[in-house]
């Protein structure tokens, strides 16, 4: 079967990094990809900053042959999603395809796919709405209060919102062939009423192996995108607790960021401890090389469902202290990770201290290493092109 893949493109998104990682190694004859030419430019731009030269070119090269479809636009408004999906739906056709692949899980792209006849496959790369759960307490409409509130402070027509789309986006998908990187997604939709049928593709993500092994010249880090939700708030609110007991720890802070939060960010730090290091939307042989120099990782997300940045760490034997968010608590079962109850910050630093002031840190950074050794983009590729029948 021939499947048409809609990606979406714009930046290089650990969904959209993942994406193209896998579609590089799907059977080139089965597929045509399929990118919105406005997007299409951004993306390549951010691939030529970012990806290592060895990887680029699979990349670069699989996005020389995609279908380039009319611009998207920045922020197109839910009617304009809506007919674009249609639009998809009809150049996926005109190629010939018998299917067509979205592998994420906007809602709006979704409602729109569920009116064209085109046989329909997604992809669900976070939990729809709330991205994850940090507070598993009740189900249903008190679940997704508990949790929208904790993590956008929302109030009670936002919550209502947000119940209404989840409800919506379970029609919207009535007749797609669901996939999932995580079973976490499944069991969060399931605990916040909406029941949908989706196969896990294991492994959900692949890793690159690192391939340095240098002196350990940080402390502590922090690795993901550079976003409140990502935790960087609750990594410098952590930092202040650690640096009070160590105050000559060195630190590193690594991931994608706006210059404006990235100023933010450095600014906060600063004032906190002057050993601190930046690395902001580096190339990703450097950013291997830091978090290879680390001792321990701080991985306060609140925002995952296959962490790509905590397998990248343990890849290169740097151990973590993560929020025991379902994400983390179905995909991460090693002695590598260490969890803490989701938005405990004192916990997160004492357990960072613990970690560092007994040296288990080595120890767990070879655990990491070997539990990394399961997961490659190959097998992630074959688990996905088997689900999609090609």
């Amino acid at each position: 079967m021939k499947i048409a893949v809609f990606l979406i493109g714009g930046d290089l998104s650990g969904g959209n990094y993942r994406e193209l990682r896998t579609l590089s190694l799907f059977p080139k004859e089965k597929f045509e990809l399929m990118i919105p030419e406005d997007r299409f430019l951004s993306l390549k731009e951010e691939i030529e900053k970012v990806v290592n030269n060895n990887v680029k070119n699979d990349l670069f090269n699989l996005l020389e042959k995609a279908v380039r479809l009319k611009p998207l636009g920045i922020n197109p408004n839910i009617t304009s999603i809506i007919k674009y999906s249609h639009y998809v739906a009809k150049i996926a056709t005109h190629y010939g395809a018998e299917a067509l692949y979205f592998p994420y899980g906007n809602l709006y792209y979704h409602l729109g796919l569920s009116y064209t006849k085109i046989e329909k496959f997604g992809l669900l790369q976070l939990t729809p709405v709330v991205g994850s759960l940090v507070n598993e307490d009740g189900t249903g409409y008190k679940l997704l209060k508990n949790n929208m509130k904790l993590l956008f402070n929302a109030n009670d027509f936002e919550v209502l919102k947000g119940y209404l789309k989840l409800h919506l986006f379970k029609y919207s998908v009535r007749n797609t062939n669901l996939l999932s990187v995580s079973n976490s997604i499944i069991y969060e939709l399931n605990k916040l009423g909406i029941k949908v049928k989706a196969k896990p593709v294991m492994p959900g993500v692949g890793v690159d192996e690192c391939h340095f092994d240098l002196q350990k010249e940080f402390d502590i880090a922090y690795f993901s995108r550079v976003i409140p939700l990502k935790g960087i708030y609750d990594f410098i609110e952590a930092l202040k607790i650690i640096t009070k007991k160590l105050p000559q720890a060195k630190v590193a802070i690594i991931g994608f960021s706006s210059k404006e939060m990235g100023e933010v960010v450095r600014t906060k730090a600063k004032e906190i401890t002057e050993n601190v290091s930046f690395f902001f939307n580096s190339k990703r042989d450097e950013t291997m090389k830091a978090l290879a120099k680390t001792k321990l990782l701080l991985y306060p997300s609140k925002h995952d469902s296959f962490s790509l940045s905590l397998l990248e760490s343990l890849s290169c034997g740097t151990p973590a202290v993560a929020y025991n968010i379902p994400a983390i608590r179905f995909n991460f079962n090693t002695d590598a990770v260490e969890k803490v109850p989701p938005l405990n910050i004192n916990e997160l630093a004492k357990r960072a201290l613990d970690i560092l002031n007994t040296d288990v840190w080595a120890e767990m950074g070879k655990k990491g290493c070997e539990f990394s050794k399961n997961f490659s983009w190959k097998k992630a590729a074959e688990s996905e092109t088997r689900l999609l029948s090609i």
